[in-house]
């Protein structure tokens, strides 16, 4: 009889279980649907479409019962670039750490129309946003029970910048209360599960014992998780940015690119509701999990593209290609040309504000130089090998101030060289000179243009008053 009892009880959970997730799932369908449908014309940013996505989700947010984050409504207005956005954002009160919060949020913007398509944005990111409605919802139904403050939000403008969460991240701030978020989640393009056949989460260094958090509750769910201790993308930042600038731990939660990324067929019957359901549970149960456990903590280590200072110590890989000339001081005329393609390692020592750069670079210079009997109409091709080290004086890159520059002295020597044995004018075997440096990062790659000035004469010929001129362009890695 008690077997019995037992078997009836199971199956009863079990079909309840399953019950609450098929209603689930249709919630999200309808939610994806309505949310990228033709009607919304794609949801651009500061539009009059984006204002009625986001009426749909303040409509949701006062039916699952949320509480507004600021005294005037679930609307957050902003200004950017001359252009006012909303974002959407509520608070679910937390018991014994409520002035701790963990943040849930999503973008519900997308590009519009262009050339007459509408871009619906199904995967992006309606799949996030309707992900973060139920997320809500099943939170909700746990709020007497959460020990720390949950804040829900849906940010527009992340197409244009990631405009929305750097508002709240302001906002937070300015409050006094950014430092007492412990965790920020972003859910974007959560809905190609099926056909990615993972959820990725990257950012879990950034979290103490971060890989068992995400681990345990995934293994528990048969959910396929593919995690990564740090965001290493510049080109495709997510709206963790802001808050990962800040030093904060955050997680960045995504399916991938798999769907029609920006393509005007990323539609609402492409998505897997199956799998959206999946991650919406699994992200809600995360939350939870982190708002009660009371020693949950950051780890202390930032994402490369999240440090808002630069690094002590900085080692990188550089190309270079460009241009060499020589120019007749007296004359003011260049005379000849040549061009140098060359490879190095780099090293800088970065301080707060200022920093030391120096590299080892291998030169191969080709390049004609003039007869001395005829320096104006002869030349003769050289070709050259050779080391060039510079130590530069920098303002270095941070992800707040990505461009950079240098100054400083340079030394070059040629290790090898083919001349014509018609060239009586010989160059130096060393020179020296001054170089400088601008340039731009991208995460952790670096695009760079170098100049450099000859001190000096170039030829043996103390007759010969040519000079050394060169410009190149670079690219480079920073390890």
């Amino acid at each position: 009889m008690n077997h019995k009892l037992f078997c009836i009880a199971l199956a009863s959970i079990l079909s309840i279980t399953s019950f609450a997730q098929n209603e689930r799932q249709q919630r999200l369908e309808q939610h994806v649907y309505t949310l990228a449908s033709d009607e919304m014309n794609g949801r651009k940013a500061g539009s009059e479409d984006a204002a009625r996505a986001r009426a749909y989700i303040v409509k949701e947010f006062e039916e699952i019962g949320l509480r507004p984050l600021l005294p005037g409504g679930y609307e957050m207005d902003f200004n950017s670039h001359n252009v006012v956005y909303t974002n959407i954002v509520a608070i679910i009160p937390g018991t014994v750490l409520s002035d701790e919060y963990i943040i849930v949020g999503a973008h519900y913007d997308h590009l519009g129309i262009k050339k007459g398509k509408i871009y619906n944005g199904a995967d992006d990111n309606a799949s996030g946003t309707a992900a973060l409605i139920e997320i809500a919802r099943d939170l909700m139904a746990k709020s007497n029970t959460l020990k720390r403050s949950i804040i829900i939000a849906a940010f527009d403008a992340e197409e244009s910048g990631l405009y929305g969460s750097e508002a709240l991240c302001n906002y937070l701030s300015s409050e006094g209360l950014l430092h007492k978020v412990k965790l920020m989640m972003s859910v974007d393009m959560v809905g190609w599960y099926g056909k990615s056949g993972f959820l990725k989460m990257e950012g879990v260094g950034t979290i103490e014992n971060g890989k068992n958090i995400v681990c345990e509750l995934a293994n528990a769910q048969n959910l396929n998780l593919k995690i990564k201790n740090f965001e290493t993308s510049f080109l495709t930042a997510t709206d963790t940015r802001s808050f990962a600038q800040s030093q904060l731990p955050t997680l960045a939660i995504t399916t991938g690119l798999k769907s029609p990324y920006h393509k005007p067929d990323d539609d609402p019957e492409l998505i897997d509701y199956e799998g959206l359901e999946k991650i919406t549970e699994y992200i809600g149960e995360v939350t939870a999990s982190v708002a009660d456990d009371e020693n949950f903590c950051a780890s202390g280590k930032v994402s490369k593209v999240h440090r808002s200072t630069a690094r002590p110590l900085e080692l990188g890989l550089n190309f270079y290609t460009g241009s060499m000339n020589l120019l007749y001081n007296k004359t003011g005329i260049n005379v000849q040309n040549g061009h140098t393609w060359a490879a190095s390692i780099s090293l800088q020592a970065n301080g707060k504000k200022l920093g030391i750069r120096t590299e080892a670079i291998y030169d191969c210079q080709k390049i004609r130089l003039p007869d001395a009997a005829d320096i104006f109409n002869t030349t003769h091709e050289m070709e050259a090998y050779s080391l060039t080290v510079p130590l530069l004086l920098m303002l270095p890159a941070t992800n707040r101030k990505p461009t950079f520059c240098g100054v400083g002295p340079y030394w070059n020597h040629i290790l090898e060289s083919t001349v014509a044995e018609e060239i009586v004018l010989v160059p130096r075997r060393d020179t020296f000179g001054t170089q400088a440096t601008f340039g731009l990062m991208m995460g952790p790659f670096a695009a760079s243009m170098n100049f450099r000035w000859q001190i000096g004469k170039y030829f043996t010929d103390t007759n010969s008053p040519a000079r050394f001129i060169e410009v190149n362009l670079g690219v480079g890695y920073v390890f």
